[in-house]
């Protein structure tokens, strides 16, 4: 009885998981300088999808905690690229940060915003491109309102609570400014407390303070001025400023989340899968003449 062949892409698709999974599951050279990224929007949870990982505060806390624990790890780098997130999770990271011992150097990538801001200002120094955006210190507590709407299409909202203020950002009513008054008095206390962090992290002035209050984002040009970093540059300025202050040759090592061999296999499927799909759509386009930019 004749063997069917597989289809070509089938075995291309095999062959890409297998050196995937080898990829992944292959022991990185050790080092002595921890190199921990913090990408993305910062949740106390995290999120993951082929298109997009957002951090996990408890995941970030857990690998400064290994570094520190570390013995072969001399310092460590967070590389930073958030436009902030969660209050209490990047409260999580500042704290880990503080307690830790060994030297930790942060550097601004695109974005240092907000709570990822606020991770990079418990670092020992903190660098930055000058065209990296730097700064928002402050808190958003904004959210969609569809009352209007609701009213254009004669449709009620009929609140059921237990409490006076149970229901007090619902979308599908006006604000009360006794209730506004309420959220904005809480905003204002994470606020304060936001910039008295940043302030004891960064040892700002008053003068300062003052400056970044209205949490204005500024260019890393801009942010050095107002001392919210402290020199230009990147990965490379950060370990050199760690081989001289600690006199060894550094070696990048980076602390990457564990993955489970099945979460690591439906991950990949995932993403090959979507590669290849969208490899299909492109040569079809191509073919037709046509391009999408």
């Amino acid at each position: 009885m004749k063997r069917r062949k597989l289809p070509v892409w089938v075995i291309i698709l095999l062959v890409l998981i297998i050196l995937s999974v080898i990829g992944y599951m292959m022991p990185e050279h050790s080092g002595n300088i921890a190199l921990i990224k913090v990408e993305g929007v910062i949740t106390t949870q995290g999120m993951s999808s082929i298109f997009m990982d957002s951090p996990s505060s408890v995941s970030i806390v857990e690998k400064i905690q290994s570094a520190e624990d570390d013995r072969r790890i001399k310092a460590i780098i967070l590389e930073i690229n958030s436009p902030g997130g969660s209050p209490v999770g990047s409260k999580e990271i500042v704290d880990t940060i503080i307690k830790t011992e060994k030297p930790v150097i942060a550097y601004v990538r695109d974005v240092g915003a907000s709570g990822g801001y606020w991770v990079a200002s418990a670092a020992d120094t903190i660098l930055a491109s000058e065209l990296s955006l730097v700064g928002s210190v402050g808190v958003n507590g904004a959210y969609l309102e569809f009352s209007g709407l609701l009213d254009e299409y004669n449709i009620s909202y009929v609140p059921l609570t237990s409490g006076k203020y149970k229901d007090i950002k619902s979308p599908f009513k006006n604000l009360g400014m006794e209730e506004e008054i309420r959220l904005r008095e809480k905003l204002d206390l994470m606020h304060e407390y936001f910039i008295n962090s940043v302030k004891e992290n960064r040892g700002l002035t008053e003068e300062q303070v003052n400056e970044i209050k209205e949490a204005d984002i500024y260019l890393g040009l801009q942010a050095k001025d107002l001392g919210l970093i402290d020199e230009f540059g990147g990965r490379e300025e950060a370990v050199k400023l760690i081989e001289e202050k600690l006199e060894l040759n550094a070696e990048i090592e980076l602390f990457e989340d564990e993955v489970s061999l099945l979460s690591l296999f439906s991950k990949i499927v995932a993403e090959q899968s979507f590669n290849f799909g969208k490899g299909m759509s492109s040569n079809l386009f191509q073919n037709e003449g046509l391009m999408l930019k």
